[in-house]
């Protein structure tokens, strides 16, 4: 498994101009670190590049570890790659709220007093911490937004089989299940079949990220993390790029022209660039662009060397200007 640390296997030796935090989409899952996109970046640009991108992380989780960082970092153009799901991550305290199982998931979060941003620390700081978890349940429950409006919803309560059956996702979740199972048995079930009862899930939490982006206190949230972000990377006297980098199901449940973070751009501070990748994504060949995993669809080898390239026409111009 690739390890966090910045892996940079181009001009090992040159100063770093280019550096890219964020989630597993800027960390480059699924693939060779030679393969990612911020290195074969690197290649097409001729100057080295960093990637400090982590798996699972939200945009607000990337700013903090750019912060730990910056001090280390000269870099020309400073590049924050998430995945639209960001606004559900940044709204969780523990994302097994809103992506059930995902237990280990304990993190840090922002919240808005008024303009002002201000950080609750991770409550779970130590191994003692996790292994007494329960004991920071009711402060998880109060800083979490998915405890409420997901979480508590979805539990099965008594009557469990009735409270089970009327729920849309289960009744789905059933038939998917049941389906499988039946031709499992008859020796039909492929992959597909194998992977749409994980697929109904995944596409709930997409269209559950895509309803967020909606509701005007959640959306500053995140605007405010964008501008927080581009506001110390400017201070660095580096360029802030902020560049979308939408799953596979995000492009299958919207479309292009209807991905719902568009009208957040609308409202963000001048002095940080925009790529929304969906724009050139969307009329590529998805099956040759995407891994079909259980993450909701990773680049593949040829994916990330498609964003590199897309890429490598709006970062140069930076580098020198």
């Amino acid at each position: 498994m690739r390890h966090y640390m910045a892996h940079d296997p181009v001009m090992k030796d040159a100063p770093a101009r280019v550096v890219v935090m964020g989630d597993s989409y800027a960390f480059a899952r699924q693939v060779e670190d030679i393969q990612a996109w911020p290195a074969q970046l690197g290649q097409l640009l001729g100057v080295r590049v960093l990637n400090f991108g982590v798996g699972n992380y939200g945009l607000d989780q990337a700013l903090l570890r750019y912060r730990r960082l910056r001090h280390l970092l000269e870099s020309r153009v400073v590049i924050m790659g998430v995945v639209p799901e960001t606004i559900v991550r940044v709204h969780s305290a523990w994302r097994h709220y809103s992506e059930y199982g995902n237990t280990f998931g304990f993190k840090p979060r922002f919240y808005l007093q008024g303009q002002q941003l201000e950080l609750w620390p991770n409550v779970i700081a130590t191994p003692s911490d996790f292994s007494h978890y329960t004991d920071f349940l009711p402060i998880l429950r109060d800083r979490d937004h998915f405890y409420k409006t997901k979480f508590r919803q979805d539990l099965i309560r008594f009557s469990y089989l009735w409270h089970w059956l009327t729920k849309p996702r289960n009744r789905r979740l059933v038939a998917l299940l049941t389906k499988r199972q039946r031709q499992r048995t008859t020796g039909d079930c492929d992959a597909r079949c194998e992977a749409a009862p994980f697929r109904s899930v995944m596409e709930r939490n997409i269209r559950l990220a895509g309803s967020l982006y909606d509701i005007p206190e959640c959306r500053r949230l995140l605007a405010a993390l964008i501008t927080q972000f581009a506001s110390e990377v400017c201070v660095t006297g580096a360029v802030p790029v902020l560049v979308m980098l939408p799953q596979l199901l995000d492009l299958e449940c919207f479309g292009c022209d209807g991905q719902p973070y568009r009208a957040l751009f609308a409202g963000l501070i001048p002095n940080i660039r925009i790529v929304d990748t969906a724009e050139f994504l969307y009329n590529a060949d998805w099956s040759v662009l995407y891994v079909e995993d259980s993450y909701g669809g990773h680049f593949s080898a040829q994916g990330n060397s498609f964003i590199a390239r897309h890429l490598a026409q709006y970062i140069e111009p930076l580098l020198s200007a």
